[in-house]
């Protein structure tokens, strides 16, 4: 919004980081990651989901190829994307969730159900987390 006052009569600019630190303004703290290899599972197996090549990032980083860092304090949006193709007959029920620092965040499992060889579905979910840095 533009207030003709404002402009005539004081310079009311701040600097970006002036007011991302006073809480004003919220930091963009993000980052793009993918995986160009097939990954594979056997049942009743827990499995991180890996990646190995990054489109851009501010922020957050992947490390060992499973795990997203977070270089400050917030609330993150997760958001998380895989293909899964059933390679075998029969229903395959896979069930996704977020672990953080090492332990399964509550309520936060999402199953996919595929239904015969070669059936495949895209998995997406996206989860709030609030966050430390280091986390």
């Amino acid at each position: 919004m533009y207030m003709d006052n404002y402009a005539n009569t004081d310079d009311y600019s701040i600097e970006l980081d002036t007011l991302a630190a006073s809480g004003s303004l919220i930091k963009k703290a993000y980052g793009s990651f993918y995986d160009t290899t097939t990954q594979s599972g056997s049942a009743n197996v827990v499995y991180a989901i890996n990646h190995n090549s990054l489109d851009f990032n501010n922020g957050v980083t992947i490390v060992s190829g499973s795990q997203i860092t977070l270089t400050e304090d917030g609330i993150y949006t997760i958001i998380s994307t895989q293909q899964f193709v059933e390679t075998s007959g029969g229903t395959a029920t896979i069930t996704g969730w977020l672990r953080k620092n090492g332990v399964d965040v509550p309520n936060s499992g999402t199953d996919l159900r595929l239904k015969g060889n070669g059936d495949k579905d895209l998995y997406a979910i996206n989860y709030f987390v609030e966050a430390q840095a280091g986390d």
